[in-house]
């Protein structure tokens, strides 16, 4: 009798430590409605490959450590859904939701300054304590700040100005409510769901200037010049080209030559009976000693 209750309290064991297992990872059907990151860190609890050799391993974002705990939030998120029908279940899931994305806010907040998701985490921890307001009554108070600071981290996120509008109508502060939409229309202009909530809160959408987005500081060499707050003209430095003068030629200093006259020596007269000689010269000829550079005949 007594191997028998030992036998059941461990196969009671072993079944509660298994559906523990099985309770706290991320199904498959979880996944598929969670972002891709979170499949690509936890696919492989269901034969996917590792996080390093996932295919959506660059969907994870860069700079944002404990990006797994964020999924865990929204995991609990989806179970607390799946039981609304049952408080204890809505309670426990939703709780475990609020204290993931108090984790991360938390960590993102002094490790991770940067990280892409504080503000989609920001709101998302709002909307858990919102969802808590009946059982926790200083929950909302605390939803609407978390709320501010995803406004003020990204202020063009939809979602943070949405649910801090609807709070505040819930709340019966319209006036406030006006004003969180006025400031998400100013920088999200062309959200519908502003406008629809910005005119039935008695405003009128066209009259809200958009907050002009400041252009990206200019590098020249090694300072920044900030065109908005410091509007400097730099222009590029002038370079002449190089002036090339032609080389000066000068031409050749030709001198005459000095043709000296030729020494004329006295013919010589030969008598008449020397008829064997030659006749001289003609003038004009090459041969003829006053035309150096005359042709020939």
């Amino acid at each position: 009798m007594r191997l028998k209750i030992f036998a059941f309290l461990m196969v009671s064991m072993f079944q509660s430590y298994g559906f523990a297992e099985v309770g706290f990872t991320v199904t498959k059907a979880e996944l598929a409605s969670m972002p891709p990151y979170c499949t690509a860190l936890y696919g492989k609890y269901h034969g996917m490959p590792q996080p390093q050799d996932s295919p959506l391993r660059h969907t994870i974002p860069a700079g944002c450590p404990s990006v797994h705990h964020y999924c865990d939030g929204l995991k609990y998120i989806l179970r607390a859904d799946h039981a609304m029908g049952n408080k204890a279940d809505f309670s426990y899931n939703m709780q475990n939701a609020i204290t993931s994305f108090n984790g991360v806010t938390e960590e993102w907040r002094s490790a991770a300054p940067t990280c892409s998701l504080r503000a989609e985490a920001h709101t998302n921890l709002a909307k858990s304590l919102l969802r808590m307001v009946k059982r926790q009554p200083a929950a909302a108070s605390q939803a609407i700040n978390s709320l501010k600071q995803a406004i003020e981290l990204t202020p063009g996120f939809l979602q943070s100005y949405l649910v801090l509008a609807d709070t505040y109508i819930d709340n019966g502060q319209k006036r406030k409510a006006k004003e969180i939409v006025e400031e998400g229309l100013a920088h999200i202009p062309n959200s519908k769901a502003l406008a629809k909530r910005y005119v039935a809160l008695g405003g009128n959408p066209s009259t809200i200037k958009p907050v002009t987005k400041p252009t990206p500081a200019a590098t020249e060499g090694n300072v920044t010049v900030d065109k908005i707050s410091q509007p400097i003209e730099v222009k590029p430095a002038e370079v002449k080209p190089a002036e090339v003068k032609p080389a000066e030629v000068k031409p050749a200093e030709v001198k005459p030559a000095e043709v000296k006259p030729a020494e004329v020596k006295p013919a010589e007269v030969k008598s008449e009976s020397n008829t064997g000689s030659e006749p001289p010269s003609k003038s004009g000829s090459q041969k003829s000693p006053y035309c150096r550079f005359c042709p020939e005949d």
